[in-house]
């Protein structure tokens, strides 16, 4: 039985062994612009204030520990998928009517001796495994189900549902919220109150904003929607034109205070001091053990996308550089985040605001008198402040996506269709709108955002640790079991691929536990000035 009758084709032109003819996909690049725009969402606007709740040492220090860690389970979840093409290319090519949760089935010297131990997209003669795995795209619910079984397959599913609803729940009132407030529809308002009232969360359902806010949030899902149900790798230039917006707002972010330091005292918190640099006055040490559970859980939320890394890399053309892909993507990530919290925290101090992006709402880049703000200044502050409005676009739809393919990978093959048929691409669309649709319309009634990612950072740890962690594990046991030890080593391998340093990884969850209850019962805050 040949793979690709087995399988079917995802592309319309495959990868002969030895690359003559490219996959279709995109590079290395663009496979970067995909995980910057997967992790720089809102948690990057908490940083600032999560640096000034526990200090800034202490914050590096975590921002440090955590950045290993995710890098780590990226590579747990990359090579725990080349595990799961590895068992179904055996189960499918050599073994068609075997069970991938069967009893161990004794393989052949020939199958201990498969090309899946060759260098990756390297080999001779027809298809093997090594090819194929740059057609064969497995979901991260997928490994769950060949690794652990249907029941860890639906818990999981569960989880990441709850997780993205939540997430997609607040992008879309945070989106709606930013503009409303920056933007009101005017003639939605009665006349007597568009001088006075301000269409923020604070305004209940009934206040003249809430038609502003419904024709936001109308116009974000006539956005959204229609890019859920696109192909991710359509979407590629639109990725990586935001991914340049959004880094020049992230320089921004970061600029504008450094240069502030020396230059700007009407805007620090040292007005009355003769010269720079106006660092604002010290409100606690740089080590604030108290605040370890508030820069833990940021941090966290921060750095998570591990569940859409199959949808990310699956397209990636050249393999070879996936991990050299993650160690610049994260590496990158963690720096802008050491940078603009640590700046953002010196300058500003105490009136750090909880959403970075509000201290710019009226910076005044050293003019005395705000009404007298030069007009480059105005629109760096419109930039800045709409930064949400402006990475949830682009940000919401990707988690869209993830989610309708995790939905459609459960689904039985009689439902989903042939790939390629037209049945299939139905079926995928309505799941995309099953992602889509319901948290829109639950921001709809609800806007308490506090609450809503409250509920999406407790599932962080199991999502982004303990879930690629555990796939790592057993998925070395069960490869172990059906095809021996000389199967193990997928062409991802590197110095992180030991099933101990997963075990460790398991180790820290349990401290980040405790550190998102602790956040939850003491809400730790920031230090008082004086």
């Amino acid at each position: 039985v040949s793979a690709q009758s087995t399988w079917g084709t995802l592309h319309s032109r495959n990868l002969p062994m030895g690359g003559a003819t490219p996959v279709e996909g995109y590079n290395a690049v663009i496979a970067f612009a995909y995980v910057v725009n997967y992790v720089l969402g809102a948690g990057m606007l908490a940083i600032p204030y999560a640096y000034l709740v526990s200090g800034i040492g202490f914050a590096l220090v975590v921002l440090v520990v955590i950045t290993g860690i995710s890098l780590f389970s990226a590579m747990f979840v990359i090579e725990s998928q080349a595990r799961a093409q590895k068992l179904l290319f055996w189960r499918d090519g050599k073994h068609e009517n075997a069970e991938v949760n069967s009893p161990r089935a004794t393989p052949s010297a020939a199958d201990e001796m498969d090309p899946e131990n060759r260098p990756l997209l390297l080999g001779s003669g027809g298809e093997t495994y090594t090819s194929l795995m740059s057609r064969r795209k497995v979901e991260t619910v997928e490994m769950v189900r060949i690794f652990f079984g249907d029941r860890a397959q639906i818990v999981y599913l569960l989880i990441l549902c709850v997780y993205f609803y939540t997430s997609l729940w607040a992008y879309a009132a945070v989106f709606t919220l930013s503009v409303s407030t920056e933007f009101p529809i005017k003639a939605m308002i009665p006349e007597a109150q568009r001088g006075s009232i301000n269409c923020g969360a604070n305004q209940p359902l009934s206040s003249p904003c809430e038609s502003t806010y419904l024709v936001y949030l109308a116009f974000f899902t006539c956005v959204t929607v229609p890019l859920a149900i696109m192909d991710v790798t359509t979407q590629w230039l639109l990725q990586f034109v935001l991914t340049i917006l959004r880094y020049v707002t992230i320089a921004l972010m970061v600029l504008i205070p450094l240069v502030g330091m020396f230059a700007d005292r009407h805007d620090s918190q040292t007005p009355n001091s003769p010269h720079g640099p106006f660092v604002a006055p010290q409100t606690g040490n740089w080590f604030r053990i108290e605040g370890a559970s508030v820069i833990i859980a940021t941090t966290l939320y921060s750095s998570i996308f591990h569940h859409s890394i199959p949808g990310i890399f699956h397209p990636l053309r050249e393999k070879r550089r996936t991990l050299f892909v993650l160690i610049v993507a994260i590496g990158s990530i963690a720096l802008i985040y050491g940078v603009i919290g640590s700046v953002a925290v010196l300058y500003f101090g105490n009136s750090t605001d909880p959403s970075a992006n509000l201290n710019y709402k009226r910076f005044r880049y050293g003019v005395q008198e705000p009404g007298r703000i030069p007009w480059w200044g105005e629109a760096f502050n419109y930039l800045i402040v709409l930064f949400p409005a402006l990475n949830f676009i682009s940000h919401s739809p990707l988690l869209a996506i993830t989610l309708g393919n995790s939905m459609l990978s459960v689904l039985p093959d009689s439902v989903r269709g042939d790939a390629g048929s037209r049945k299939r691409w139905v079926v995928t669309a309505l799941c995309k709108l099953a992602a889509s649709l319901p948290p829109i319309v639950a921001a709809c009634f609800e806007r308490n955002l506090s609450q809503i990612i409250s509920y999406a950072a407790c599932l962080t740890i199991t999502v982004a640790i303990v879930v690629p962690a555990s796939l790592m594990i057993q998925s070395e046991r069960v490869i172990k079991a059906k095809l021996g030890s000389a199967a193990v080593r997928t062409p991802y391998h590197w110095l992180g691929s030991r099933a101990s340093l997963a075990w460790a990884t398991l180790s820290f969850s349990a401290v980040f536990y405790a550190a998102f209850i602790a956040n939850l019962v003491f809400k730790p805050s920031a230090p008082k000035a004086g």
